[in-house]
């Protein structure tokens, strides 16, 4: 009897265990499964940085130390908004290619050292080959501290603009040479209070609205030899300010657009290089409480037209002095004033006398020239066209 009820306790044992074997096997295997599932897709995670690694290098995190972007790690890929702090620099090495997601840009507040070669250029483009796919380039500093030492030289800046421009600068300064900036869905180049980019053999292809704009008139940039073709303007566009100091509109190929009025203000001078053209946008002007000296030539005249070429578009050249200072020693030669007369005349004088030769006012919706109060200009060989009064 005890042997028989042993036999049935061993034989029921092992039909429990295999029981319980059936039972806890499905679920064994389906953690199996599950966590091989985990485990090559970690894989596949790791894998995809590597080889991502392995064709560039990712961008995701702001720069705090001085740091230098190789050619040997090119192409960057920039995938987060991404900082160069205060007194940080950034170099660029020639041949390196940057590449931004959509959206995405670089905020410079330290130093951008972007230096590449005729044969070795760098390039700072969107992931996606479309204006306005990323955000921009923005160099900062603050009116206390401006920020300055950045250049750019044999650099192409494409595809940007989703905010301001290809490149954004505000109290700062940078040098430029030799660079494209091209297919923005804004501006070129947008220089917001302090912005200077002093620019030299540099073209704007294709940006949306202008190749360059100053908002800031006041500022003094140095241009030399800068092309423009199929901007939405070619033309760098100056904003309302106040000239102070000595200030010179280089003949730098290409117009420049008056879009605020612009004063140059007492003791103040403005150079007008043989050879410019300078356009007001409607009811724009010039107002000169210092000296404006526009000497251009037979072959390089200066023009001052409008944005539009219809009789008082734009309000006019204002040279003003006070009964107890009047204001001397402004010059016109070989120059043409048209389509202003908004207000006055192509040409107003108030307590100044200027000295005028070889030129041309015309379609004013005025006057050419109306001198008020000790208003004096002293004129040879200059012909008046199709003024209104």
């Amino acid at each position: 009897m005890r042997v028989s009820l042993s036999r049935r306790l061993s034989r029921f044992g092992a039909i429990f265990g295999v029981l319980a074997l059936a039972a806890v096997v499905p679920i064994v295997f389906s953690l199996i499964v599950t966590l091989g599932a985990q485990a090559s897709a970690q894989e596949h995670v790791y894998r995809s940085d590597v080889n991502r690694s392995q064709n560039g290098t990712v961008v995701n995190s702001n720069i705090i130390t001085d740091t230098t972007w190789t050619r040997a790690g090119s192409p960057y890929e920039v995938i987060a908004n991404v900082s160069v702090d205060p007194g940080v620099v950034l170099t660029v090495e020639p041949g390196v290619e940057v590449r931004f997601e959509q959206n995405k840009g670089l905020t410079v507040q330290g130093t951008l050292w972007a230096v590449g070669t005729a044969s070795q250029p760098i390039t700072f483009t969107g992931t996606s080959k479309q204006p306005g796919w990323w955000s921009n380039i923005r160099i900062l500093g603050s009116s206390g501290a401006p920020n300055v030492g950045s250049r750019l030289a044999h650099v192409t800046v494409e595809y940007a603009g989703a905010s301001y421009a290809n490149l954004y600068l505000s109290e700062a300064q940078v040098t430029i040479t030799d660079s494209t900036f091209r297919g923005s869905s804004k501006d070129g180049i947008y220089a917001w209070l302090g912005g200077v980019a002093h620019m030299t053999d540099t073209q704007f292809i294709s940006n949306t609205t202008y190749a360059v704009r100053f908002a800031d008139g006041s500022v003094n940039p140095v241009l030399a030899r800068l092309t423009g073709e199929q901007n939405g303007i070619d033309g760098v566009a100056l904003g309302s300010g106040t000239l102070t100091g000595a200030h010179t509109w280089e003949n730098m190929g290409m117009a420049y657009v008056i879009v605020g009025n612009e004063s140059v203000s007492q003791g103040a001078a403005l150079t007008v290089e043989p050879g410019v053209e300078v356009r007001f946008e409607q009811n724009k002007g010039l107002t000169v409480q210092g000296t404006l000296w526009a000497v251009g030539t037979a072959s390089q005249p200066i023009t001052f037209t409008g944005t539009s070429k219809q009789p008082g578009w734009w309000s006019n050249i204002r040279i003003l002095g006070s009964s107890g200072a009047p204001n001397v020693g402004s010059r016109l030669a070989y120059v043409t004033v048209e389509y202003a007369g908004a207000s006055y005349a192509n040409l107003y004088l108030s307590d100044a006398q200027v000295t005028i030769t070889d030129s041309t006012f015309r379609g004013s919706s005025k006057d050419g020239i109306y001198a008020w109060l000790g208003g004096v200009a002293h004129m040879t060989d200059t012909q008046f066209i199709s003024n209104t009064t």
